[in-house]
């Protein structure tokens, strides 16, 4: 498991094979196309898929929606969900190394 904390201050624990998922993959593409609905759902399952539980996926909602009263800013999302896969990316090098 690849553990890390978001900007926000967001504890996360993740799959450290996610890299290699490739509903992962479709996710992320679909998250940076030019087509904002297309960029929406990709957002939608880039979540579900990285926390891979309900349960989580709904307390990093709750921790953003507390510090932006009571909002879930997309733009936060987006930038932390970088922050995530970024923290992946370097275990993923650390392993290869």
């Amino acid at each position: 498991m690849i553990e890390g904390k978001t900007s926000s201050g967001f504890e996360f624990k993740i799959d450290e094979k996610l890299l290699e998922d490739f509903l992962f993959m479709r996710a992320f593409k679909r998250a940076n196309s030019s087509d904002p609905e297309e960029q929406v759902a990709g957002t939608v399952d880039l979540v579900r898929i990285m926390f891979n539980d309900e349960a989580e996926e709904e307390r990093y909602y709750k921790h953003l929606a507390k510090q932006h009263g009571g909002r879930v800013p997309a733009d936060i999302i987006g930038k932390e969900l970088g922050e995530i896969i970024n923290a992946a990316n370097n275990t993923d090098e650390d392993t290869k190394n």
